[in-house]
Order: C-alpha cells, then structure tokens, then sequence
C-alpha cells in the first residue's frame, strides 16, 4: 500500500523509497532506510492514507 509522488518514476527498476518519491507499505515494515518493522498487535482489518497534496505530507493510519 502507498502513494508515488507525481513524476515518480513508474517504468523499469524502482526503488520504492521515500528519496524516490514513493512511501510505501509492505506487510507490516515501511520501506524506508532504515527499514522500520510496525508492530501491530492485533492485525489492522483497515488502513487509512491521508494526503495533504499541497502541503506535500502523507500519512498512514
């Protein structure tokens, strides 16, 4: 789950970090460096994206 900052690239090799204009989700770590493990106790039934497009902000909830 994530959202790609407008201009990202989309073809060929990504590299799926925030330096790439990506911030992304997978299973339950962030893909950043370092990467970060969410410890979710329990599993989330829901997750929430809020965008701030002009703010340029994004967050998960």
């Amino acid at each position: 789950l994530g959202v790609m900052r407008e201009g990202a690239r989309r073809r060929g090799p990504l590299s799926l970090t925030p330096k790439e204009g990506v911030w992304a989700l997978e299973a339950f770590h962030s893909l950043t460096s370092p990467r970060a493990n969410l410890r979710l106790q329990p599993p989330p039934r829901r997750l929430r994206v809020c965008l701030d497009y002009e703010g340029r902000r994004g967050a998960f909830f």
